[in-house]
This record gives structure tokens, C-alpha cells and sequence, in this order.
């Protein structure tokens, strides 16, 4: 063994000893990448329409039709631990979602976006009090530019989601120093849910639908609520970025397990919809489009 290899080692274990001082240096890792390699990817995204003017988010709201079919697909779901499946009497509901969605996605992060991945997302305010409540302090996603889109189809808006939302959409170096000193607290096991300057609540009500760039810094706030809010997300990002990703930052970005799913083929005929397919990520069995990552196939 030489001597940088050695180093590597007796550093890794008395690193072990220090678990929150471990994930602090391998976040910083991670924020140093995003801050530079990343970000001179992103600096070429259009950062236009609803989104951008915004800095970073956009709301609408669905037809009390699209949330009942909602409703009914989570119903349908929670029966069976298979991956998310979107039948053809969902139709109408994600013709009134993506047809909302279609061209504030695509000027905000361009044409080559794709959808990530699906996934029902469900907390109540006893969850701040476990692991889950980890996103109740002040962070990114540590992920780059990525949209996700909060749809609301059981809520009562004691749970909002609070933003800061930057002067510029691609942030200046001050604002990125600001979300690192936050956002290192939160690693080293540090509380850092104090109420900041500019803060934005985006209260999930339901039929609301927000779209939400989670670069921007942002945390979740339940302790108020004693209700459960019941969410389904839907992920946006670059595939091209997933390779400039790969091996330096795993995760959450991409199509993984836990947002995989599948759609009935009816709703390839869906043009708002079916653009954002990545056809590199699913693949047809039976009358179902499967859209998986490579490894879950």
C-alpha cells in the first residue's frame, strides 16, 4: 500500500467515527461540483416563461374531475406494492396537467428536457419528529437545476413548502456561500429552521399544482399541521446532465426505483405528455410502457 492510499485509509476511519462530519465533507464534495462543472452546464439552459420570471417556480390549479382521478389512481395504488400505473382512465387528468405543464417546463430548462419520474409523496406533521423531517431545514436538492412539481390532491395548506428564491436563475456566488453555510448546518446535524429574510410560502392545497426549481433553496414546514398532505410529483431534468452526473453525484436525480412507473399505451397518443418521455428509459410490455432506469429492467 503507498502512502497516499494509507492516508486515504487511517483519514476514512477516523472519519468513521464522525458520521455528521463525514456527510458535511462529502456534501461540500458534491456542492463544489455543482458550483462549478454543473453550473457552467446549466448557464446555457433558456431560464424563460412563467418559471423563470418567477425565479423558480410557477402555480396553477387542476379541476376538482382531475383531482377525483388522482384520488382514484392512489386509491388503486396503495393496493399493490408494484410501481405507479397509470391507466387509460387517467387520461383526461394528465391531458389537464401536462397541457399546464408542457410549455412553462420546457422554456424554462429547453427542449431536450424528459420526465424523471413519478411518485405519490405523503407526510404528515408527525413526521417532522423522525428522519423524514430532515427537509424541514433549510437546503437544495444538491442536484443542480431540476423542477419538481408538488400536485396536491389531499391538503389543507398547514404544510407548505418555504422558498428563497435567488435574484438571478443562475445564482450569483454570494447567494450559492449563503446556501452552503445553511445547508452544511444541516449535515452536521444542526437544526437550521429559523425564519429567513424574503421568505415564500407555497401553501398545498387541494387542487393546487406548484412547480418548483429545487436549486432553489427551500425546506418543508409540518410542525404546525396535525393533518396528512397527500402529494403526487412529477420530476423534469436533462438526460445530458444525468452523464455529466455520473459517479461524482448519486442521486436524487433521474429515473430511480422509487419514481419509476408505468403508463397504458393510450396515453403515448398524449403529445403533451409523451414529449417528455425518454425513450432510452422505457420499453413496452404488453399494453403498459414501462419507463424505468437501466438497472431495474
Amino acid at each position: 500500500m503507498n502512502k497516499r492510499n494509507k492516508a486515504k485509509e487511517i483519514i476514512t476511519r477516523l472519519l468513521s467515527f464522525s458520521p455528521p462530519l463525514l456527510h458535511s465533507l462529502r456534501f461540500t464534495r458534491r456542492f463544489i461540483w455543482l458550483a462549478t462543472a454543473v453550473r457552467r452546464y446549466e448557464s446555457r439552459l433558456p431560464f424563460k416563461g412563467i418559471i423563470g420570471e418567477n425565479r423558480g417556480f410557477y402555480r396553477y390549479d387542476l379541476s376538482n374531475k382531475t383531482i377525483y382521478s388522482i384520488k382514484s389512481l392512489y386509491k388503486k395504488q396503495a393496493k399493490t406494492p408494484t410501481a405507479l400505473t397509470i391507466g387509460p382512465e387517467n387520461i383526461d387528468a394528465f391531458q389537464e396537467i401536462f397541457s399546464k405543464l408542457e410549455n412553462p417546463v420546457i422554456d424554462y430548462l429547453g427542449k431536450e428536457v424528459k420526465l424523471d419520474g413519478i411518485n405519490f409523496f405523503i407526510r404528515s406533521g408527525l413526521d417532522s419528529l423522525t428522519q423524514k423531517g430532515f427537509s424541514t431545514n433549510w437546503h437544495t436538492d444538491n442536484v443542480g437545476v431540476r423542477l419538481k412539481v408538488f400536485l396536491c390532491f389531499d391538503g389543507d395548506g398547514t404544510q407548505p413548502t418555504i422558498i428563497i428564491p435567488p435574484k438571478k436563475n443562475i445564482p450569483s456566488l454570494q447567494y450559492l456561500a449563503y446556501v452552503y453555510f445553511l445547508e452544511v448546518l444541516r449535515w452536521l446535524n444542526i437544526q437550521n429552521k429559523i425564519p429567513l429574510k424574503n421568505e415564500l410560502f407555497l401553501n398545498h392545497r387541494t387542487g393546487t399544482v406548484f412547480v418548483l426549481d429545487t436549486n432553489v433553496l427551500h425546506r418543508g414546514s409540518w410542525v404546525n399541521s396535525t393533518e396528512t398532505r397527500h402529494l403526487l410529483q412529477f420530476e423534469f431534468s436533462n438526460p445530458d446532465k444525468h452523464e455529466l452526473m455520473k459517479g461524482i453525484l448519486e442521486g436524487p436525480i433521474g429515473t430511480k426505483n422509487t419514481n419509476s412507473f408505468s403508463f397504458h399505451k393510450s396515453l403515448s397518443k398524449l403529445n403533451c405528455f409523451y414529449k417528455f418521455i425518454d425513450n432510452k428509459r422505457s420499453y413496452k410490455q404488453g399494453l403498459y410502457i414501462n419507463y424505468r432506469n437501466n438497472d431495474s429492467k
